[in-house]
């Protein structure tokens, strides 16, 4: 296999690099797009507010030219996956733009620090031309490019002859280009003993001792921390200038902050951020609506920004960066997953004090789990529909295609949001679930002043499954088909109820309600894993790509019924919702 890096090198025109990574399009339309229009015509300019009051202008792409930087960024990040497999130091003090890193990883190495250096980088972006990114194409050890394979880059990279921020392929180029920097300053952490880390425009210096007056000092005259000259010289003969403004040197007990994330003794989100949270999240929950402040301006927020804040603040605490451990990347990626298991084990309530020194999820969490019901539950605007598997929603949105229903009913996958609300697949968590509800555990429902206009129906299957479910058996009469847990919480079996015995003897999996050529598929295998198909036993998920890509070849009336009774559960909720019953 021929490595992306190996590709750029051989480029030499715009005809080779649309060759090298099948770009779609012909060398007029790339020329045009690159060489063809004046920058005002390529972008469109406007101001942001930044977090200080000051004004920050972006350059976005219009749609042909973002197409394009879009790929090479693409193809810039696959380079530096090819170089690290040489050199896997390479942008290692680097936590900006790439796989893996963030803001919270870059603040991970600085935690429980007893002195912190801080610096920030002036007009980091602006200060990158198209000259210098020129020629690091064309110098640079790794990519050695061909002069005109660099100019093209270049070109297609710069608006006013710079980097422009708004831009995706800003970053990636910045980030290489940036690498210099952090070789040079991570010499005087080795030589001073220091730990160094870069995000973006971000650099930070920490130590257990004082940090020498060469590197910081403190000047009376204007009563802020300066960078020493040994800093300035090396960040200055690289291209870069020091924003004054912005140095800072704390100590303990002061709070430390690194990307604006603590690092004083564990790394955490500020604590008015974590406010801010509380304050959404309560509004959300009382009145069904929350304000964000967006450019300076109050504006209506989204479920998902929500969201992606308490994430934020959660993994800021729990997550653990692999990015730095010395395994191949089989190992780091299992890592990874594990941490990200145990993130989801903090935020739905099952975690052991056995497990790890987290013994009990934090008030962020908590508040994640009352945004994620609410967006799951509370706010449907149809009729949602949950089933225990993967496959099985893939059946129901054939089925609700052939009925005319697709607009009427939401059919859920199961996703990291539902696993952090403790439902991960299978007939025992939607138990858990149900119980955590009804017994009002895990979330505090009472502060949910709104109840959902329309049903959540978990439908499972009429075998041996429910034994993992007695608390929601124990609310089947014989002959009943569905039951109500509580709230617009419902579960539908596929065959009613008439004991315990039955359903291990006449069980019905929902693969049954499906016909082909007048024949009902049946399962088999172990547990019931498998299909019978062509006179063999295959996966379900098999099965299931096969019934995707041959549609009309079944018959689904199987779920007729199955669809009437779900109109039955509307009706049913619509009756408790009139009559203040829903509890």
């Amino acid at each position: 296999m021929i490595l992306y890096l190996e590709k750029l090198k051989k480029c030499n025109s715009i005809s080779d690099f649309i060759r090298e990574f099948n770009l779609g399009l012909s060398a007029k339309q790339f020329g045009h797009i690159v060489y063809g229009l004046p920058d005002h015509k390529k972008y469109d300019s406007f101001q942001i507010l930044k977090s200080n009051g000051d004004l920050r202008t972006i350059h976005a792409p219009k749609k042909s030219l973002k197409f394009l930087q879009k790929q090479f960024s693409s193809v810039f990040l696959q380079s530096i996956l090819d170089i690290q497999k040489q050199n896997h130091h390479y942008l290692r003090c680097n936590h900006a733009f790439e796989k893996n890193k963030s803001i919270i990883s870059n603040a991970r190495h600085h935690q429980k620090k007893k002195f912190l250096l801080n610096i920030d980088i002036y007009d980091f972006f602006g200060s990158i031309h198209y000259g210098r990114i020129r020629n690091f194409l064309i110098n640079d050890k790794y990519f050695s490019m061909t002069e005109k394979g660099a100019s093209i880059i270049a070109k297609l990279s710069v608006y006013e002859g710079k980097l422009p921020q708004g831009s995706p392929l800003s970053p990636i180029l910045a980030t290489l280009i940036g690498n210099l920097l952090d070789v040079r300053l991570t010499q005087i952490a080795k030589k001073y003993r220091l730990t160094y880390t870069r995000y973006a425009d971000d650099i930070s210096f920490s130590s257990n001792s004082p940090l020498p007056e060469k590197l910081v000092y403190w000047d009376d005259s204007q009563k802020i921390w300066v960078a020493g000259k040994i800093l300035e010289k090396v960040i200055l003969k690289t291209g870069f200038l020091i924003n004054p403004k912005k140095t800072r040197y704390t100590t303990i007990p002061f709070r430390q902050l690194v990307t604006g994330i603590v690092v004083n003794i564990h790394t955490n989100a500020l604590s008015s951020y974590k406010k801010q949270n509380r304050a959404m999240v309560d509004s959300l929950l009382k009145r069904g609506q929350f304000y964000i402040e967006k450019n300076g301006i109050q504006t209506n927020g989204t479920l998902n920004q929500l969201i992606g804040r308490l994430n934020h603040a959660i993994y800021a605490k729990y997550h653990r960066p692999t990015t730095d451990i010395k395994l191949d990347q089989k190992e780091r990626e299992k890592l990874k997953e594990r941490n990200r298991n145990d993130i989801i084990d903090i935020i739905s309530n099952k975690w052991h004090k056995g497990k790890s020194s987290y013994s009990e999820a934090d008030h962020q969490t908590k508040l994640l789990r009352n945004v994620l019901f609410y967006k799951y539950f509370n706010s449907l605007d149809k009729t949602k529909i949950f089933t225990e598997g993967v496959t099985d929603s893939i059946y129901f949105q054939i089925a609700a295609e052939r009925f005319n229903l697709k607009d009427k009913l939401s059919l859920q996958k199961t996703n990291i949001s539902l696993k952090k609300l403790g439902l991960k697949g299978g007939v025992p968590t939607i138990e858990s679930f149900c119980k955590n509800i009804e017994n009002n555990n895990f979330l505090n429902l009472n502060q949910f002043k709104t109840n959902s206009n329309f049903p959540a129906i978990f439908i499972l299957d009429y075998d041996q499954g429910l034994d993992g479910c007695p608390k929601i058996i124990e609310k089947f009469s014989n002959g009943r088909q569905y039951c109500h847990v509580a709230r617009n919480i419902y579960v539908l079996l596929l065959k009613p109820y008439n004991g315990k015995e039955d359903y291990k003897k006449n069980k019905i999996c929902i693969e049954n309600l499906i016909r082909c050529k007048g024949e009902q598929i049946k399962v088999g295998g172990i547990k019931n894993e498998n299909v019978c198909w062509n006179n063999s036993l295959i996966s379900k998920m098999e099965f299931s790509k096969y019934i995707s890509n041959h549609k009309t070849d079944f018959d689904f009336t199987g779920f007729e019924k199955i669809f009437d009774l779900i109109q039955d559960i509307e009706k049913d909720y619509f009756k408790l919702l009139n009559s203040s019953e829903v509890v």
